[in-house]
């Protein structure tokens, strides 16, 4: 015997799914050959084995080569969650990787440059989107293997959802570096921000393996590079690498007068959110918000201003009847719906200021978040009024790259925003500061060029 490792397996028991954790002895030493069981369906037998360390494997010398990058998920990818991907995927491309893309559906904006693989959703579990979830993870893990073993990657990269581990499975079948795009514990938020997981010990036992063997970790926030170091995972292995921005399609010049045109904005200002709807987003505060704004405006009687909400998410049928329910006087507030990617930069330069209130964790927790939508509206040029909140006022600098407001303080939101109404001096300074830092700091090229110096890093060591 040489040694011994755990494995956790799924297994069908008649109409439910149970996980169990298996120890396993080793009688010799561990082989990247592929088990037929991983061609199994979801009613037979999983194993995601821990045996295998990625952060162990012989990393290359060379540092351009070809990336895999690969998102898990079954879902299409919306709001920040879609700009991060095709930021990536674009910043790759420009440092000169080949880049591979694995997917279940074709992101927006993309350059032609990448390889795409769109992996459909298998046609079962339709009731069940947990197990759904993990079937197609354990598909597109097999599907990758056999790739991989005629050609395997320099390195792979995968953005972390819940039960997404095709991607690693991969890495540490072939023993390939591995680095972890982490957004967040995808078990805490679906705790917090959704329904508690089905299956959540077997989530939480693929997070914490997938954490423990990855190469690199690239964290978005400070906040959540600490809750990786409370939870015992190596800080030499971790990036902090907040969101980033293409300052090229999102820039001041952007022609939004078909915007401006379909929603017959006047010559009021016009304020604007971009997003999911998230519960993070502090989308619900925002009909407050805008009748508070409009008391104040109609009192000094300014022009009438519009609110343009873009996006669908969860939370935006609430935030819909809330507004049905206030005053806002001469004033408007429209619901969009969902915008496309190449639409968004007009979304946003049909807007005067710009509008991010997100609020904190309901459980105490430090704001983890770095909002995508936060740098789209920095390199838009527009003036900003956001919350006080982690790494959003780090980034922006109170009255330096916008006005920033205590986080669900929504008299002083509406009175941020009446101040930039009135002065266009200011509201203009701090859009030309907000842009210059944006481009400077924050475009998804640095930020991919942070990732691959860290990899380098890791490398040397």
């Amino acid at each position: 015997m040489v040694g011994e490792r755990l494995r956790y397996v799924i297994c069908r028991e008649g109409s439910k799914y149970r996980v169990y954790v298996e120890r396993v002895v080793l009688f010799r030493n561990y082989s990247s050959k592929i088990s037929k069981k991983t061609s199994r369906q979801a009613g037979g037998r999983f194993v995601l084995s821990s045996g295998a360390n990625c952060e162990g494997s012989p990393l290359r010398q060379n540092m351009s080569g070809r990336v895999c990058f690969v998102r898990g998920d079954i879902t299409h990818a919306i709001g920040g969650a879609e700009s991060h991907t095709r930021g990536v995927l674009n910043g790759l491309v420009a440092h000169g990787w080949e880049t591979e893309a694995h997917l279940c559906y074709r992101p927006d904006l993309i350059s032609s440059d990448v390889s795409l693989s769109v992996h459909a959703c298998p046609d079962m579990f339709l009731n069940e989107p947990e197990v759904r979830q993990i079937q197609y993870n354990m598909t597109l893990s097999k599907c990758l293997l056999e790739q991989w073993i005629k050609k395997p990657p320099t390195l792979v990269y995968q953005r972390h959802g819940a039960y997404s581990f095709a991607g690693f499975r991969g890495a540490q079948e072939l023993q390939i570096p591995f680095v972890l795009e982490y957004n967040g514990s995808e078990v805490w938020i679906t705790d917090n921000w959704g329904e508690p997981l089905k299956y959540r010990k077997l989530a939480v036992q693929i997070e914490k393996t997938i954490l423990e063997k990855a190469s690199l970790i690239v964290s978005i926030s400070e906040v959540l590079t600490q809750q990786l170091i409370e939870r015992d995972v190596d800080l030499e292995k971790i990036v902090t690498v907040p969101n980033g921005v293409d300052t090229s399609v999102f820039h001041p010049d952007v022609d939004a007068s078909s915007f401006k045109e379909k929603y017959e904005l006047g010559q009021g200002p016009v304020f604007g959110f971009i997003g999911s709807f998230g519960t993070w987003h502090g989308t619900k505060l925002l009909p407050e918000i805008f009748e508070k704004y409009c008391i104040l405006a109609d009192a000094l009687d300014l022009a009438p201003a519009t609110l343009m909400l873009y996006g669908d998410g969860s939370e935006r049928v609430d935030c819909e009847r809330d507004a049905s329910t206030r005053i806002f006087g001469k004033n408007k507030i429209i619901f969009t719906g969902r915008v496309e990617a190449h639409e968004a930069p007009i979304a946003l330069a049909a807007c005067d200021i710009l509008l991010s209130p997100h609020v904190g964790n309901k459980d105490g927790s430090a704001f983890f978040g770095s909002p995508t939508k936060l740098f789209e509206y920095m390199a838009s040029g527009r003036a900003i009024v956001a919350s006080d909140l982690d790494q959003i006022g780090q980034v922006l600098k109170k009255d330096v790259h916008a006005l920033t407001v205590p986080a669900g303080d929504t008299t002083a939101f509406a009175e941020a925003m009446l101040k930039l109404v009135q002065d266009h001096s200011l509201a203009e300074r701090l859009a030309g500061n907000a842009r210059q830092l944006a481009c400077e700091q924050y475009s998804w090229d640095s930020h991919v060029e942070q990732i691959l110096h860290a990899f380098k890093g890791r490398i040397a060591s």
